[in-house]
């Protein structure tokens, strides 16, 4: 059995990929002349597959984002073939594995085999994305490859595209930015310095008193703050017990919700997406269960769930515990983001209590619960309570801004839930400092992309609330930090790379959220705070509008957008939320 170091009759080269097969576009895995791909002119064939979709065409049409997949719980060896109507020479192929659903196995071991001359073998990587595989030269009318075993037991086998290449010079490759220079930023010795003031982070005292001011003022402040106020009115009165009791267990399952009742076929939430907690029909008077939109309560006896799943005849796991763990946890963040607000409105001590609790709650299971959404598509599993990977960093913001604001509270400094720490000791050790670490980890994988501002920002966030400026030079002059962010992945007209408007509008938005944080931080280093818009590069991402794009009411449509099907005249004043 070859080995990747085995530099003999084939060399197999694996190295990590930024970007999951999940990717469309087959350049964000690898850098090649797509129209050079001689798979494209075969006939692909496999032992099996699981119908629909996922046939075995779907490897040669240069489209990651289909995908074979092998019959349900097939047994291996499993294989899938290219048959060319001319023999072909080649010496390359790439090899993209799906790999980011829980139901997909990896292939370990694989056998090329050609129709002559000796098959390669090679053991494949256990992860998502590109590997590439080369080999002597070979002429050949046919290959198949054959998965010999996998990496785990699961449902399926999924391969996303298998492309061949003539490539003696060795040009395909991986396509990955260059490794950045981390030494000097591993492993960070952290310091907390902690800030006397507070809040700090994304508001001030002077931001909450200009607040109270403007509800003085103006009637739309005191619209808002009356509709905060009323919201936090609604959980001011739960007791601690009452809110522990409702709290998910350490190691609970959370699941964003999806799928169909086992009892009548219909939705049990409203929403198709991932985040659709909020459309689910839920009551702490029903608590670990959900309703289906025709009244079913799930689990029942005809489909159990002992809070891991509940498995379906055809092997798909639906999260009736799950998703109601998540529901309890989204309802809790919104509460104390509501609590945190109304306190610093009013200054009663009673909603300040009550966010403490909450919060303190949460940080007791927080280090517990590292898989987020179980039924979110990632292998492996990773996040911090119902939030999977990057989406733990967004999880982080709300609770940093809801701490920062009650931070002088005496409720803060009352016993935790957990055994011999007071709340503030629980909330920072096991809930911020664990998250920002959890950032900061998956930061250092790199990419300057949407996700990695996120992380960056998770990180950013702990590290000017508590004085941890390791964590805030991290975010700002990193390899990945957001000036790099900004001078990589924006023009000198300001527009974003990214192939849609949409994620345009959107790393708009996330980078816009780094400003208050470094402008309002103060520390021997930086006394007056880090202002971004001193930034030329930074002021052009936001000053450009995006009305310069507008066309007559639409927005063009390009890369992965969505069609723009709206029927609309253009308005007679031209405004959109977005420009600056």
């Amino acid at each position: 059995m070859l080995k990747p170091s085995t530099l003999v009759s084939a060399v197999i080269i694996l190295l990590a990929t930024a970007s999951t097969a999940c990717a469309a576009n087959l350049l964000d895995l690898i850098v090649a002349h797509l129209d050079q791909n001689l798979a494209i002119q075969a006939t692909a064939e496999a032992s099996s597959s699981a119908g629909g979709a996922y046939v075995a065409a779907s490897l040669n049409d240069n489209h990651a984002g289909t995908v074979w997949a092998s019959a349900h719980q097939a047994s291996l060896p499993q294989w899938v073939s290219l048959t060319f109507a001319e023999p072909q020479t080649f010496d390359t192929i790439v090899i993209v594995n799906r790999g980011i659903d829980r139901h997909d196995a990896n292939p370990r071991h694989v056998e090329i085999s050609f129709s002559s001359g000796e098959p390669v073998r090679v053991e494949l990587e256990d992860r998502a994305g590109a590997q590439i595989v080369r080999f002597p030269e070979r002429t050949t009318e046919s290959l198949r490859l054959t998965v010999v075993d996998t990496w785990a037991d699961n449902i399926y086998i999924a391969l996303s595209e298998l492309l061949v290449f003539s490539d003696p010079g060795g040009l395909v490759h991986l396509a990955q930015a260059p490794e950045a220079n981390l030494q000097e930023w591993t492993p960070l010795e952290l310091t907390q310095t902690d800030r006397e003031e507070h809040p700090c982070v994304y508001v001030t005292p002077e931001d909450v008193a200009r607040a109270r001011q403007n509800v003085e003022r103006h009637p739309w402040a005191a619209s808002r703050a009356r509709t905060v106020i009323a919201r936090a009115d609604q959980v001011v009165g739960y007791s601690p017990e009452w809110i522990h009791e409702h709290t998910p267990e350490k190691g609970a399952c959370f699941a964003a919700g999806k799928g169909a009742c086992p009892v009548c076929g219909a939705k049990w939430t409203k929403s198709d997406g991932w985040g659709g907690w909020a459309s689910l029909d839920c009551s702490f008077d029903r608590p670990g269960t959900v309703k289906c939109v025709n009244g079913h309560v799930l689990p029942n006896d005809q489909a159990p769930d002992p809070g891991t799943g509940h498995v379906t005849e055809d092997g798909r796991v639906l999260y009736f515990v799950g998703s109601y763990n998540s529901w309890v946890v989204e309802n809790y963040m919104q509460w104390c983001s509501d609590l945190a607000l109304a306190y610093s409105l009013t200054g009663d001590e009673r909603y300040a209590r009550t966010c403490a609790v909450i919060l303190d709650a949460l940080a007791e299971i927080y280090p517990y619960c590292t898989a987020g959404s179980w039924d979110y598509p990632s292998n492996p599993p990773s996040g911090r309570l119902a939030r999977p990977w990057y989406q733990a960093a967004r999880y982080l913001v709300p609770i940093v801004d809801a701490y920062d604001q009650i931070y002088h509270s005496a409720a803060l400094d009352e016993a935790s839930f957990v055994d011999g720490m007071r709340r503030r000791e629980n909330i920072e050790t096991n809930m911020l400092k664990d998250g920002a670490r959890y950032c900061y980890e998956q930061s250092l994988n790199g990419g300057l992309h949407n996700g990695e501002a996120d992380y960056l920002r998770g990180a950013l966030a702990v590290g000017c609330l508590l004085g941890i400026e390791e964590y805030v030079d991290w975010a700002l002059d990193g390899p990945y930090g957001i000036r790099a962010m900004v001078h990589n992945n924006a023009d000198r007209d300001g527009r974003y790379f990214e192939s849609s408007l949409g994620y345009a509008l959107h790393a708009r938005n996330l980078y816009f959220t780094f400003t208050e944080p470094l402008l309002n931080y103060r520390s021997a280093r930086y006394p007056d705070g880090i202002n971004l818009y001193d930034d030329a590069g930074f002021r052009a991402f936001y000053v450009v509008p995006a009305l310069s794009m507008d066309l007559l009411g639409h927005s063009p449509r390009y890369g992965d957008s969505s069609p723009d099907t709206r029927r609309a005249w253009p308005p007679e004043t031209s405004f959109n939320a977005n420009d600056y």
